[in-house]
């Protein structure tokens, strides 16, 4: 039971109660260091992910899928430069020596070369 007199003050306390929790709570900001360094992420034959430290030779599939950023995003998150790689070194080249020895790349009429199939 109320008393006519504690109403009013009631009524305040629950409209304020009411109206802290409609405001979002501002979280702190923590800044999350890296698995490893940025320096030690690129190996000729992998790259390790700076959110969980996982080795991958692709990193764009395995940023969007365990931690839902885009390679835009996880630079900026990381704070790395626009030129910092998305696929390793070894693997980037390992997959253009196949397609140019299949002849992809070239221009219509050109003749795949030995150069080329080497």
């Amino acid at each position: 039971n109320v008393g006519l007199n504690d109403l009013p003050r009631m009524i305040s306390g629950v409209y304020a109660a009411l109206d802290g929790l409609s405001r979002p709570v501002a979280e702190p900001e923590t800044k999350q260091e890296p698995a490893v360094s940025v320096r030690s992420s690129v190996k000729p034959a992998s790259l390790t992910c700076l959110d969980c430290g996982r080795k991958q030779r692709t990193l764009k599939r395995h940023i969007g899928s365990a931690h839902g950023l885009t390679p835009n995003a996880y630079r900026a998150k990381w704070g790395l430069p626009n030129d910092y790689p998305m696929v390793a070194p070894e693997y980037s080249a390992q997959r253009s020596s196949m397609a140019k020895a299949r002849g992809l790349g070239r221009r219509p009429g050109q003749k795949i070369t030995k150069a080329a199939k080497a």
